[in-house]
């Protein structure tokens, strides 16, 4: 029942939180860190010697990046589009998350060509770019799709739930937009296998074009879903683990590995008592 309540007050607060959570303030944050012209940043490279020499060599990389920046500035939109619209969040690359578990879609520019091309009269598909991956990807990837009369490419700037809230539909590959939009009761299909595609109101994709069948469907009403939504997102939190958080330099605090051991055994005591195996599970994971 406390879990149930959890998930009844993320539900309650979901806009709310997902604009002012700390996973959010920190991508706002990291938008600005990562900038080849942060003084901070700076700063720091300078003071320690290590850094500095990396720096150096690295010095055409952080051209490149600089360059990029400057030209996604000028072409990325900062402004939200008019509906209707199919939004897919940029993923940031390279990630375990999908370059592991989804490699099948690690060119996400591919993604949003096929959603475009496919697209109905009409929907446009919205691309937004990562906060962490901004200027990694510049021209040569944005180009082509900036060609594409129903394409619109946002500024990492420009607000994440706002983008969800106006979608008539959500596709994601394993990122955490699409589990965002599941918690508003939006429409989500997916390409990877994230572990919310284990929830009903989620479809899985086998092409990126196969989310306008699923959207012309009728009976697809996520938002209607109330109750299992909430048993959903009630197991979630339940399946949660506090590893908590280290000082300093230090990742994890010094009782981490007691709090990883005692994770790992409820985990597989679970998995025991109630035979789990792969493949009882749509994902196969």
């Amino acid at each position: 029942e406390a879990s149930r309540k959890a998930a009844d007050e993320i539900v309650g607060a979901a806009a709310e939180q997902l604009a002012h959570s700390s996973y959010a303030a920190s991508h706002r944050e990291m938008l600005h860190w990562n900038s080849p012209f942060n003084r901070r940043r700076l700063t720091a490279v300078l003071a320690d010697p290590d850094r500095l020499v990396r720096a150096v060599s690295q010095a055409s990389r952080h051209y490149r990046v600089a360059r990029n920046r400057r030209w996604l500035e000028r072409h990325l939109t900062r402004t939200l589009p008019a509906a209707p619209y199919v939004m897919y969040a940029l993923q940031h690359t390279p990630e375990a998350g999908i370059c592991s578990q989804a490699p099948r879609w690690v060119r996400q520019e591919a993604v949003i060509e096929q959603l475009a091309i496919s697209a109905p009269a009409g929907v446009r598909v919205v691309a937004k770019e990562h906060p962490r991956t901004f200027g990694s990807r510049g021209a040569s990837f944005f180009s082509p799709l900036t060609d594409l009369p129903n394409v619109v490419t946002c500024h990492p700037t420009v607000s994440t739930e706002a983008l969800l809230h106006g979608a008539d539909g959500v596709v994601a590959v394993t990122g955490s937009p699409g589990f965002e939009a599941l918690i508003l009761g939006k429409r989500v299909g997916v390409l990877g296998r994230p572990f919310y595609a284990a929830y009903k109101g989620v479809r899985l994709l086998d092409h990126p074009a196969d989310v306008y069948a699923a959207l012309a469907d009728r009976a697809w009403r996520p938002d209607t879903m109330v109750e299992e939504r909430r048993e959903f997102l009630a197991a979630y939190v339940q399946s949660l683990f506090d590893f908590g958080h280290g000082d300093g330099p230090r990742l994890y605090p010094a009782s981490g590995g007691e709090r990883w051991a005692a994770a790992l055994r409820d985990v597989h005591g679970f998995v025991r008592v109630h035979g789990l195996r792969p493949a009882d599970f749509e994902s196969g994971l």
